[in-house]
């Protein structure tokens, strides 16, 4: 449950991003529910508030709902502390920077249980797709477009036209645009209702715990291990059922401050 307040941050308050919208804002609700942290708004229809406590634990910290790129890009730029984004979110804006020669300036910390989908390149059953020289010469649609190319470079493939669309790309096949897409698969009904099937795995995606890099306090330090840890332990209980579990779990390193 949200609620409003005006309370106002301490200066040693980390700043975290919550999801604003899609599976992901659904799916991570319940793990802060099971955690007993509660979001309480600045504001009527502001997008920024303190996540409290209710064991009364862990410090107030701040929160902002954004869009896991905007999240990405306000820790790069250190406006941020920590972020919940998808892996798939993570990895495309990692991609365009490695292609431009660059790292972010983030580190994976944590990988969750939730919002488990795959990233797949999808064809029509016709076009027999069994492994990645059959996309010689191909035109794939895809709102990934440099986790696509950093991986086909990956593969030493060539000659593949890649078409970036945001969203809605699977009607690029039936309208003669895209000969496949590369996208995110959850149950695959959409691909299927459009005439295609998963035929190549880039990789598994889940919702992900990101930091910036830098320099941390003490305080912030505490805050961010006290946080993490109780996030982990409320999704191993929220998707103990395993709806939603990952077909692999993601690597991630410890917990560096």
């Amino acid at each position: 449950m949200t609620k409003v307040t005006t309370n106002n941050q301490a200066p040693e308050a980390i700043r975290v991003v919550l999801p604003k919208k899609g599976r992901l804002k659904q799916d991570f609700a319940k793990i802060l529910d099971t955690a007993d942290l509660q979001a309480e708004q600045a504001g009527n229809r502001l997008d920024y508030g303190t996540l409290n406590d209710e064991r009364g634990e862990v410090l107030p910290i701040e929160f902002l709902d954004q869009r896991a790129t905007d999240a990405i890009d306000n820790l790069d730029l250190g406006i941020a502390d920590m972020a919940i984004v998808g892996l798939d979110i993570y990895e495309e804006k990692r991609c365009e920077a490695a292609l431009r020669g660059e790292e972010l300036n983030t580190r994976i910390v944590t990988a969750f249980n939730a919002s488990a989908c795959g990233l797949f390149i999808a064809a029509p059953k016709a076009l027999n797709i069994q492994n990645p020289n059959d996309l010689q010469g191909k035109r794939i649609a895809t709102s990934y477009p440099n986790t696509l190319r950093k991986w086909l470079n990956d593969n030493n493939i060539d000659g593949v036209k890649i078409i970036a669309r945001d969203g809605g790309i699977e009607d690029y096949v039936r309208l003669g645009v895209a000969d496949m897409v590369c996208d995110v698969v959850d149950t695959g009904g959409t691909l299927k209702a459009n005439g295609l099937i998963p035929s190549l795995k880039l990789f598994d995606s889940t919702a992900v715990l990101i930091q910036r890099k830098g320099q941390w306090s003490d305080a912030q330090a505490e805050a961010a291990t006290q946080l993490q840890k109780r996030l982990v332990s409320a999704d191993g209980i929220a998707n103990k059922e395993g709806t939603s579990q990952p077909q692999t779990q993601v690597a991630v390193p410890a917990l560096a401050l």
